[in-house]
């Protein structure tokens, strides 16, 4: 946006090299679905000014969003072992909510790779913890895909329930979908479930459960 490239103008400007590491990953992140090549760019960019200015809590995010890219590109195992050293770097800054941030990114690999059932129980697993950090961010990502590893294995009122849950949390954590792993994702998903619902029954389940509800 106009907005982020003016704050990583400034940032470079004043020769403030840690904030212009965080403005770098900001500027990569809304790009990351349309343009991942371009993305990974402003990560690996990112991560050197980490690295240089000991930026240790920034350093998960990054490396999970350089994860995602690999995850994006086919490279599965190579996405994995980056979101490794993203939960590592996580228990290494004593951030724990970028931990199970970093662990929901695993999440979303297992889904793109092909397996719901591990993304399910790892959303699940990430889910619980962001609810007991009262963290909105990761329990609107847990929650959504959930419902779409639910989708893919065919539990669609599940799924259904869950993409109402995160609406919810949507509304209390004033998110939106753009802040989304996957937010290129998400509106499939929900089409996809209505369409193999109906209109009314997915419109009932939507208003079933809670993000609280989902982890009892």
């Amino acid at each position: 946006s106009e907005r982020a490239t003016e704050g990583l103008a400034l940032a470079r400007g004043l020769g403030d090299r840690r904030l212009e590491g965080r403005l770098l990953l900001l500027h990569g992140s809304p790009i990351m679905a349309g343009r991942p090549a371009e993305a990974a760019t402003y990560f690996e960019q990112a991560l050197a000014l980490h690295d240089e200015t000991h930026d240790l809590a920034w350093r998960p995010a990054t490396l999970a969003m350089m994860g995602l890219v690999a995850a994006r590109s086919g490279q599965a195992k190579t996405a994995i072992a980056i979101l490794q050293r993203a939960v590592d770097a996580a228990n290494v800054a004593g951030e724990r909510w970028m931990l199970a941030h970093a662990r929901q990114g695993m999440a979303v690999v297992a889904r793109i790779s092909g397996d719901p059932v591990a993304s399910v129980s790892q959303s699940v697993d990430v889910l619980r913890e962001a609810v007991d950090l009262g963290d909105g961010v990761t329990a609107h990502e847990a929650v959504v895909c959930l419902a779409g590893a639910l989708c893919d294995l065919g539990h669609l009122t599940a799924a259904a329930r869950a993409l109402g849950a995160a609406e919810v949390i949507r509304e209390d954590a004033g998110l939106s979908v753009n802040h989304l792993y996957a937010a290129d994702q998400y509106e499939r998903d929900r089409l996809s479930v209505v369409r193999q619902l109906g209109e009314p029954a997915a419109s009932a389940a939507f208003g079933e459960l809670t993000a609280a509800g989902i982890t009892a």
